[in-house]
């Protein structure tokens, strides 16, 4: 059975009675006949809904491991974990503890499941289970925490057990508003009024100190993928920062991160495994906790600046709100920014084919939809002008907010230039070498980066375009970044594959556009990885060496703060900032 693949799945009563009376005789041979416990077996009626977990092996089906989820208001217990003993018939070589380790590993493979299943269709119950003192240590590496004494049950004892419930699951959990009038209780289960006590201060008090449930992140990689041996060392991590053994944890940080760099930076990114992101974003909040409880806040908001960065979100936004939390312990940025430096540009004058952009105010939907359908660019007014972040954005507001927070910054006149470059930087010492004072690299911007991800609080002071409903993918899935920097920088000419609504929100920009269909004549990049981008410089064009650019239909336009600019999907577009600006574009996809 060694080389054998184990599969999990779910199922209640109703969907599989034969697989149930399965599960029902590994739990008599396990409880019973191995440890001569009372048969627990039969069937209430109120069981009728509870969920099974099993694991079978995947070359003959059979079960080798189950455990249930029972619904019992205001919680969801995790019941009978049961793995067959017998299934694992090894050669000599392996001795009993790794016959045990193994046992455990199927133990925690479907106790994961079965936390996931809990997560998912039990959101607003807490997850307990009862357990005996030999398997404590078992529930906790899964991250389950004692909340009660000793009580006897079959003549076992027991201590209630808990899970840590996700943070924006908190405010809707049904324990809050429970009131145990029904329920007998032994004292030390979870209806003890003491026991239910326990169970919310400790949850309150992680809320108050802004803790992360950091061991239950060893469940959100893909074991597939990540492998058990990584997942069980960062289990270890992060028991090792909650008991506070910082060595150690830090040691386990350093080794878990060695491995993972690598995987993020082998090949293109967007190729990446999303597990290895999930597990990088895990390992810095496991270390931007340790860094917390050091008292390192800068270096703890740091790590989970990475981790939004590399990684990305995770836990229910659990990683977002910590760096939030942590970025408001530090003491506020200096919020006086000096744009004295800062030129503001004219625009460049219209070429010999250059059309003006038509402009309209706030269109309605049949008029958007048409304008959507016939792919034309157009000036949107009244849209913008209505965002809370219309009146409250500014550098200095951004430097107050954001101002320790790390953000990549790009470097250079374009990205097609050959002294561009990235950087990683606090947004404050962006704001002081890029946009208070000039540059000797070249002008500083950020830009290309989901900012709203990283930073999801920024979300309050937009409302997404309801234009971009009429994309294929709805308006829950438009792709949004926020373009930040200096006058005078550029993006050159190029196209994107998705349709735009270019938000300006500071400051002015300049865009010359050219149709899709008229791409022969902005002479595309052939080689590498910029072939979306033009060779000409539509600013400057030289029509001597690129002399189709002069029958190119080229629409020019100005957007002041307050408009919106439709960029349909493939249009290729020139942008000039003419004076420091901040500005949103609102990605989503449209039919061809």
């Amino acid at each position: 059975m060694i080389g054998c693949e184990v599969t999990l799945e779910d199922f209640d009563i109703s969907e599989d009675r034969g697989l149930l009376a399965q599960c029902r005789l590994l739990c008599h041979d396990v409880f019973y006949e191995e440890y001569g416990l009372e048969e627990l077996l039969g069937i209430d009626e109120e069981d009728r809904n509870d969920r099974y977990i099993v694991a079978r092996w995947t070359n003959n089906g059979s079960v080798i491991a189950t455990c249930h989820l029972h619904l019992i208001h205001p919680y969801v217990k995790l019941e009978q974990v049961a793995v067959r003993k017998v299934c694992f018939t090894f050669t000599t070589i392996f001795n009993s503890e790794m016959k045990l380790n193994a046992r455990i590993n199927i133990g925690h493979r479907i106790c994961r499941r079965a936390i996931e299943l809990a997560e998912c269709l039990y959101g607003t119950q807490v997850l307990i289970t009862y357990s005996h003192s030999n398997t404590i240590e078992f529930y906790e590496q899964l991250g389950f925490m004692v909340v009660s004494g000793e009580f006897i049950d079959a003549d076992i004892l027991y201590k209630t057990m808990f899970y840590f419930p996700r943070q924006d699951k908190l405010p809707t959990l049904d324990l809050w508003g429970f009131c145990n009038v029904e329920h007998k209780y032994k004292p030390g289960e979870c209806f003890d009024p003491v026991v239910t006590e326990k169970i919310k201060e400790t949850i309150m008090s992680f809320k108050e100190q802004n803790i992360p449930r950091i061991v239950h992140l060893q469940h959100l990689p893909d074991e597939n993928v990540v492998g058990y041996s990584l997942i069980r060392i960062y289990k270890e991590c992060a028991r090792a920062t909650l008991v506070q053994n910082f060595t150690r944890s830090e040691q386990l940080e350093n080794f878990l991160t060695s491995i993972i760099w690598e995987k993020l930076n082998i090949g293109h990114y967007g190729k990446v495994d999303e597990a290895w992101r999930i597990f990088y974003a895990s390992i810095m909040m496991c270390k931007a906790v340790r860094l917390k409880f050091e008292k390192q806040i800068q270096e703890a908001l740091h790590a989970c600046d990475m981790g939004l960065i590399m990684g990305r979100d995770i836990d229910g936004f659990a990683l977002s709100k910590f760096a939030q939390h942590l970025h408001s312990c530090l003491s506020e940025p200096s919020t006086s920014i000096s744009l004295e430096t800062q030129k503001h540009l004219q625009p460049p004058a219209p070429l010999p084919n250059s059309i003006y952009v038509d402009v309209f105010e706030l269109p309605s939907f049949e008029e958007m939809l048409k304008i959507i359908e016939i792919q034309k660019p157009v000036v949107i007014r009244g849209l913008v002008n209505q965002w809370p972040a219309f009146t409250k954005w500014n550098f200095s507001y951004f430097n107050e907010i954001i101002g320790h927070r790390t953000v990549p910054i790009e470097i250079g006149s374009s990205y097609a230039s050959s002294d561009w470059k990235q950087t990683l930087m606090t947004f404050h010492e962006f704001i002081e070498k890029f946009i208070e004072s000039e540059n000797s690299d070249g002008p500083g911007y950020l830009a290309q980066h989901r900012l709203f991800d990283q930073i999801p609080e920024l979300l309050n002071d937009i409302i997404i375009p309801d234009y971009c409903a009429f994309g294929e993918d709805g308006i829950d899935n438009v792709d949004m970044n926020i373009w930040i920097g200096p006058s005078e920088t550029v993006s050159p000419l190029h196209f994107d594959p998705k349709s735009n609504i270019f938000c300006q929100v500071v400051g002015r920009k300049f865009l010359r556009i050219v149709s899709a269909a008229e791409t022969e004549n902005v002479y595309p990049r052939k080689d590498g990885v910029l072939t979306n981008t033009s060779q000409v410089d539509a600013r400057y064009p030289d029509i001597a060496k690129f002399p189709l650019f002069r029958e190119a239909h080229v629409f020019d336009c100005i957007l002041y703060p307050g408009e919106c600019l439709f960029i349909p999907a493939g249009f290729w577009h020139y942008v000039l900032a003419l004076d420091p600006s901040i500005s949103v574009s609102c990605w989503f996809t449209t039919k061809s």
